[in-house]
């Protein structure tokens, strides 16, 4: 072991996995909230795994893209920046408003389904072809082609299935991983009071127009707001409840180890 960890590869199951991730994130939030800084690049390079007497340990590293936040919590600027595969969406689109907690939230959740998906080491690597499977939609060079494809898979629970269903099911404990990775993204996308804060896709309403005769342009079309942009204005309240189930399935993945 280094003097101050080793890669995520380095973990030895899915329980070990979840406690790294929560001390992650909690590390993650409270330099957020007592220093200001907003990591921006949180991917499996950037996790280390520390061991003691007291069991294992995540730490988050590299800090090259951290950037301050305004009092409002958002990023002072907004460019592209981060690990494809784990980049969220308003990262991708490089959307206004400027990034959030929420965004490295969203990465965490990217980064739990990569693992569940290759595996991080050869024994939970899978034995088969993935080059089929929908995650892989997630990587490339289009970087609006894998956004559309995050804001698809993202939207609802059904949609999501399209990507847990191609977890390695030969990975001890997988199972909990599924639900680990809705919960979180239930409380991310779904657990909204105003519906303008739910689901990942901009939705078209059609509107009739005042004149129902004129069969040819009896409706107007209106765009929703989007919902990443919407939830960005409440990414302290929605990140604290992240922390807080996140930190419940640690406390249960702790009890296996």
């Amino acid at each position: 072991m280094s003097g101050v960890g080793e890669p995520l590869k380095t973990i030895q199951s899915i329980p070990e996995l979840i406690v790294v991730i929560y001390d992650v994130m909690r590390c993650h939030m409270g330099i957020l909230k007592h220093c200001q800084i907003l990591h921006r690049d949180i991917s499996e390079a950037n996790i280390l795994v520390r061991r003691d007497g007291t069991g294992v340990h995540g730490m988050l590293i590299d800090f090259d893209h951290a950037i301050s936040i305004t009092d409002d919590g958002y990023a002072k600027h907004a460019e592209r920046t981060g690990t494809v595969p784990f980049m969220s969406v308003s990262n991708l689109e490089n959307l206004q408003p400027k990034r959030t907690a929420l965004d490295d939230w969203e990465s965490i959740i990217y980064i739990l389904c990569w693992l569940g998906t290759f595996g991080w080491n050869s024994d939970t690597r899978p034995s088969g072809s993935v080059a089929d499977l929908n995650i892989a939609s997630w990587d490339g060079n289009n970087v609006m082609k894998i956004a559309n494809s995050k804001r698809d898979h993202m939207d609802s629970s059904r949609n999501f299935t399209g990507i847990t269903k191609g977890f390695n099911p030969n990975i001890p404990y997988i199972a909990a991983l599924k639900d680990i990775v809705e919960g979180l993204r239930a409380v991310l996308i779904d657990d909204h009071i105003d519906s303008h804060m739910t689901g990942a896709i901009i939705i078209q309403d059609r509107i009739p127009r005042d004149d129902s005769n004129d069969v040819f342009g009896g409706y107007e079309f209106k765009m929703r707001p989007d919902p990443f942009v919407e939830r960005a204005a409440h990414w302290e309240s929605i990140s604290e409840r992240l922390l807080a189930k996140l930190k419940i399935y640690a406390q249960g993945a702790k009890k296996l180890l």
